[in-house]
């Protein structure tokens, strides 16, 4: 007899939560059924975060619950913090926004606090779709063929600002190699510094690989840009084949090396997505089910092939783990990196 009481305990017991689990998973479908999710993206249209974002968009809605319609929307300003102070503070917190956030962010609240309103740890990390190694590509007219050239001639690199990696790139160089990058910011994303680079105004820049590849592959088949170094936590086997060096190999202390490394942090970010903070558990579950799911997409790894856009995902939860040892980062070392980085005073010197 009480066999039987316990058998039908469990039985109901199991039905009661199948029957929450449904109601659950119904709720989420009628949330996002016939609604439009904003994905807002914390850089310009024409560069790498553009181009990803609008590929993982058109298959992103298929996996979650509803199938809602994903709304790409640009909003870029100080390197990405404009996007992320609006995400975290002002945005709705239902599950209906999400953000892809400049790799650069969770940098920036470390290195310089001021007009940072959010804290990286408390987002809700989805997931990255890729990781960012870095290049740094010289005009063929410039004169310039390695680092040691640039250690003796001053050439100009542009940046969107002197928050981004495209300026932190070449300033970490000059403070600790002693290369003559004369660094122009103001220009509107990495799309506008390679137009500029097309145009005479700049000779070279630090950009993503993945971007350098899909938007300006022809520039290396024709010899128009030379790579000078390459940087990231492994080596890009292109540009390793070529020769071509890792800052990490170039720096010789070992207070150095950890000031490259630590620029390894947006990089492994790459092109994230999250949610914003206090958005209900279940539909950050759901988004991150769907996310999972978009990387095993057929039609997004095509599409990403035909860019020439690498796919090497990394989870929400093994991101959420890099950004709290980041910010465990000794205030000591974030001084020094911090004086090694220091921005111009002056907010544009380039429309």
């Amino acid at each position: 007899m009480k066999l039987t009481v316990v058998k039908s305990f469990v039985a109901a017991t199991a039905m009661a939560v199948g029957v929450a689990q449904t109601a659950s998973a119904d709720a989420i479908t009628d949330f996002y059924k016939g609604k439009q999710v904003s994905f807002n993206v914390g850089a310009s249209a024409g560069g790498g975060f553009g181009i990803y974002a609008r590929i993982f968009a058109s298959h992103f809605g298929k996996y979650v619950p509803g199938k809602p319609t994903i709304v790409v929307q640009h909003m870029q300003g100080s390197g990405g913090v404009k996007a992320a102070n609006f995400v975290y503070n002002v945005a709705p917190k239902d599950g209906s926004v999400i953000h892809m956030p400049v790799s650069s962010i969770c940098e920036n609240q470390l290195l310089r606090p001021k007009g940072v309103r959010f804290n990286c740890a408390d987002f809700n990390w989805i997931g990255s779709i890729a990781d960012i190694p870095v290049e740094f590509g010289i005009w063929h007219t410039a004169g310039i063929k390695s680092v040691e050239d640039a250690k003796k001639k001053s050439v100009s690199i542009g940046s969107p600002s002197g928050h981004s990696f495209l300026y932190r790139v070449p300033k970490m160089m000059n403070e600790l190699l002693g290369t003559k990058f004369n660094i122009i910011i103001g220009y509107k994303g990495s799309g506008g510094v390679d137009l500029a680079m097309e145009r005479g105004e700049v000779d070279g820049r630090a950009v993503s690989w993945d971007s350098a590849i899909s938007r300006t592959g022809h520039w290396y088949k024709e010899g128009k840009v030379r790579s000078i170094v390459q940087v990231g936590p492994k080596p890009v086997p292109a540009l390793t084949k070529q020769g071509v060096p890792r800052l990490i190999d170039l720096v010789k202390s070992k207070k150095e090396k950890s000031m490259v490394e630590f620029l390894y942090s947006f990089m492994l970010i790459g092109r994230a997505v999250v949610a914003p903070p206090g958005a209900p558990r279940a539909h950050v579950a759901a988004l991150s089910a769907a996310f999972d799911r978009t990387m095993e997409d057929k039609a997004l790894k095509e599409d990403l092939a035909k860019r020439k856009m690498p796919l090497n995902p990394t989870t929400g939860a093994q991101l959420q783990a890099f950004i709290n040892s980041m910010n465990a980062t000794p205030k000591a070392q974030l001084a020094e990196i911090r004086a090694v980085l220091q921005p111009p005073k002056s907010k544009k010197t380039k429309k």
